[in-house]
């Protein structure tokens, strides 16, 4: 909240100073009286700063008014100096063309202070909005900061939450609408100027025109947000019980608007998050990953012209409640997913959960369970098979994690490590000629750049095929069909199969794991399949391997 509280000063006294300022000067002397001056010396100063040159009129003059003589320096309304545009040195060149004809020029005098005047009374139309964006950027970044912090003390009372609760699409259409027209305002000084600059060759000015089109997405991405909120509409979760139970239930119902249809195309997830703070001053980032997740196909049942969700999770009582906002805390989220058509339906709720033995008074259909216990476990079966082939030989299996298994998660790797790789070489060349810092910049980009790209080389050409025969696992590495190793361990217990977490990633909504199968045996481990997309597709090819194999 404090953090705010500057940018937002920052940018009420940039609109005051700037265009309010101007704007409330001009509507002050619009009835002040003209009065004939005669200058006495017009200059155009220029100050050089670091890396542009700054400008402003000058100006000394006399005047006679009410019996009296008088001699005034305010030129206009600007009190600073600035580059933008030709406005100073057209004013110069007026002004001293008045000059050298001896020519006098009417003024603006104000009859209760004769001594406040105005040579000129123009706004500078680019000025005032350049400033006028900018203060309101602040302003608003700074105000939304503090919002923020006023609202996170709420947040930090969820376990005692009551009532319905409603999803954070409520009003996240209106941040992107919010950010884009920011990003449209931000450019606009720099649309303005794109004729100048081009008339001038400067054909880099451009490049200005990629924030309108980010910005313009980003309203697109906000119109898209609230069609869908307005034709879906609010749909709370009332949570029964409330808060949600760890060692109990987490159940709730959701009411939809829309009719019932045979078809359920509705999934939730209810997700256990850990939100942390890494890195320190600008560098500061928060990030979230996943603890515990389980979908579910929620009861459909038809509600006058509408439709209700009814849903009951059990989760285990060894995970962790909500607790209090902060640098590092756990939460838990419900997401809602449905139709894409006509538009698509995308909810998330951030819910209150507890340590307790509550049940819900939600209940859901024997045979509605029954059903969706044994589709979830076709759905991981063949979601485990689409990834990881399982090929039955005589006298035992072959498992193959196939090359190219999430190409686009490896590929992402890859060009990050690239990226970074090649500005570690960069600096390193240009340290050889100036040294300095340079040293010190090369060696951090080398630190994560090149382990990044040899590992995105890595994870993205390799695969990995297992053989079991009898009770023995011999497993081979290739890389881009190329074998590099091989493995051997003895299998015989059930529980030498073990789940490894791998890597994870989001899309900002919804959280991927990743696992590896591997044998444990005498303190060493041999994985037989990796990154498989999921926890319940991983444990499907477990179980499904200790059938095959006859494990115990």
């Amino acid at each position: 909240m404090l953090f705010g509280l500057p940018f937002f000063a920052a940018g009420l006294a940039v609109l005051w100073f700037g265009p309010f300022g101007a704007l409330w000067q001009h509507a002050r002397s619009a009835n002040w009286e003209r009065v004939p001056a005669y200058l006495e010396s017009v200059a155009l100063a220029s100050h050089r700063g670091s890396d542009s040159t700054t400008y402003e009129v000058t100006a000394r003059y006399r005047y006679h008014y009410q019996g009296r003589d008088f001699v005034g320096e305010r030129v206009g309304y600007d009190s600073g100096k600035d580059n933008l545009g030709k406005d100073h040195q057209q004013l110069e060149a007026r002004l001293k063309a008045y000059q050298r004809r001896g020519q006098p020029l009417l003024i603006w005098v104000n009859p209760a202070q004769p001594q406040e005047t105005y040579l000129v009374r123009e706004l500078r139309w680019k000025k005032l909005s350049f400033m006028g964006i900018f203060g309101l950027i602040f302003a608003t970044v700074g105000g939304g900061v503090i919002y923020a912090g006023w609202r996170v003390p709420v947040a930090s009372t969820a376990p005692l939450a009551s009532g319905p609760i409603y999803s954070a699409e409520r009003r996240r259409h209106w941040f992107f609408v919010g950010m884009g027209l920011l990003f449209v305002a931000m450019s606009s000084p720099g649309l303005l100027a794109i004729p100048e600059e081009l008339d001038s060759g400067n054909t880099l000015i451009l490049v200005v025109l990629l924030f309108p089109l980010v910005g313009l997405g980003l309203l697109w991405s906000g119109f898209r947000g609230w069609q869908r909120w307005r034709f879906y509409g609010p749909m709370p979760v009332l949570m029964d019980p409330q808060p949600g139970q760890l060692g109990g239930d987490i159940g709730g119902r959701i009411e939809l608007r829309i009719p019932w249809q045979r078809e359920n195309p509705y999934r939730i997830t209810l997700q256990c998050l850990r939100s942390q703070v890494t890195g320190s001053g600008k560098n500061r980032s928060r990030s979230e990953s996943v603890v515990w997740q389980q979908e579910q196909v929620p009861f459909m049942e038809a509600r006058g012209t509408g439709t209700e969700l009814r849903f009951v999770f059990e989760p285990p009582d060894n995970l962790p409640p909500t607790e209090s906002y902060g640098d590092r805390y756990h939460l838990w989220k419900i997401l809602l997913c449905g139709p894409r058509e006509p538009v698509l339906l995308e909810r998330t709720y951030t819910i209150p959960v507890v340590m307790g033995r509550g049940r819900s008074r939600v209940t859901l259909p024997a045979r509605h369970i029954s059903e969706q216990q044994q589709r979830s476990r076709v759905r991981a079966l063949e979601q485990a098979d689409r990834q990881i082939r399982v090929t039955q030989q005589r006298g035992g299996v072959q498992v193959h994690s196939p090359f190219g298994l999430h190409i686009g998660m490896k590929l992402a790797l890859l060009l990050f490590g690239l990226v970074f790789a090649a500005a570690a070489t960069f600096l390193w060349r240009q340290a050889l000629q100036e040294g300095g810092m340079l040293w010190f910049m090369a060696g951090m980009f080398s630190l994560f750049g090149y382990p990044m790209l040899l590992s995105g080389l890595f994870v993205t050409g390799r695969s990995l095929t297992a053989d079991i025969q009898g009770q023995t696992l011999r497993t081979i590495r290739y890389w881009c069909g190329i074998p590099l190793w091989r493995g051997q361990v003895s299998l015989s217990r059930a529980d030498q199969l073990t789940l490894e977490t791998g890597a994870k990633s989001s899309d900002g909504r919804r959280h991927s794991e990743y696992f590896h199968l591997q044998v444990a045996e005498q303190g060493r481990r041999l994985r037989v399949a990796e990154d498989i997309a999921g926890r319940e597709a991983a444990e499907a090819l477990r179980d499904s391997l200790i059938q095959l194999l006859r494990l115990r």
